[in-house]
């Protein structure tokens, strides 16, 4: 997390203030909103991290437009308060993590999507945020920017989420399409040759960690994009490691390819930019990202 808002920062001191008035990648937002949502997704996270520490529930919004209002009002705020604003409320943040021992880190608490985490998610939600959101600053930064275990973590998150909230059954793997696609080679098998992925294949009914990436070969990944059973209806939950998907889930027949860079791009709604499907058709429209 930490990491994340240092590179926010660094990404955002190369943003002029006329640039965060002008309209950001993300439609219908300027970079003053992009500001805006950071430093209160913060104060937001904040609350439930208060809700962790002392039991008393603590949304991150008090109502269904609570969060569109203050990201609104933040980007009627000058750039230099916005600036400031997220600095600020970060801090704040971190100082309230500091503050929780082993049992409030298990302590359950409802995110804005309704989702049932322990309060040791809330690190990983908010270092997503300002990762992601510093490549939606004008041309700032970039998902190749990303470390590559955050990137692996995102695209394993971005297609739980998927999987569990809109029902899109995708599978991906990560290999540099740019340069030719995922790399073959051939192998002889009953006198006839064959061709073989070096990627390895996650079949429908292979048992694997549900919340976590499969990294399957150098420089090549897969990920599949099951998710575990719905809990009381809130969806998996960050302590679900070890929960396998049922062999009886079918999997799409086309694979997502690109790097592990270009698939997160897409699967966050942010381009699809050196993405491809395996077969050359057309790729899957994706429904809203959070």
């Amino acid at each position: 997390m930490t990491e994340g808002h240092r590179y926010f920062l660094a990404r955002l001191a190369q943003v002029s203030d006329d640039e965060l008035s002008a309209p950001s990648a993300l439609p219908g937002w300027t970079g003053r909103h992009i500001l805006s949502h950071v430093g209160h997704n913060a104060r937001a996270v904040g609350r439930l991290a208060h809700w962790a520490a002392t039991g008393e529930p603590t949304p991150m919004y008090s109502g269904p437009d609570a969060r569109a209002a203050e990201i609104a009002l933040g980007a009627r705020w000058d750039p230099a308060r916005l600036r400031s604003f997220v600095v600020v409320e970060q801090d704040a943040l971190a100082a309230a993590f500091e503050k929780l021992d082993v049992e409030h880190w298990a302590t359950e608490v409802v995110t804005a999507q309704g989702r049932h985490v322990t309060a040791a998610a809330l690190p990983w939600l908010r270092t997503r945020e300002v990762w992601i959101h510093a490549a939606d600053l004008h041309g700032a930064a970039d998902f190749s920017d990303f470390p590559p275990p955050l990137l692996d973590e995102l695209i394993a998150d971005v297609l739980r989420w998927r999987r569990a909230v809109r029902e899109e059954a995708l599978q991906v793997r990560a290999c540099p399409v740019d340069l030719g696609g995922c790399p073959r080679r051939s192998r002889r098998r009953s006198g006839k040759a064959e061709e073989e992925s070096d990627t390895a294949v996650v079949s429908a009914t292979t048992t694997m960690p549900a919340s976590r990436p499969r990294r399957l070969g150098n420089p090549v990944g897969v990920w599949a994009s099951w998710a575990p059973p719905k809990i009381h209806g809130t969806g998996p939950k960050p302590t679900d490691r070890d929960i396998t998907p049922p062999s009886d889930v079918q999997a799409p027949p086309v694979w997502i390819e690109g790097r592990t860079a270009d698939l997160a791009r897409w699967l966050t709604g942010r381009g699809a930019a050196n993405i491809q499907t395996s077969d050359q058709s057309a790729l899957p429209t994706l429904g809203p990202w959070l």
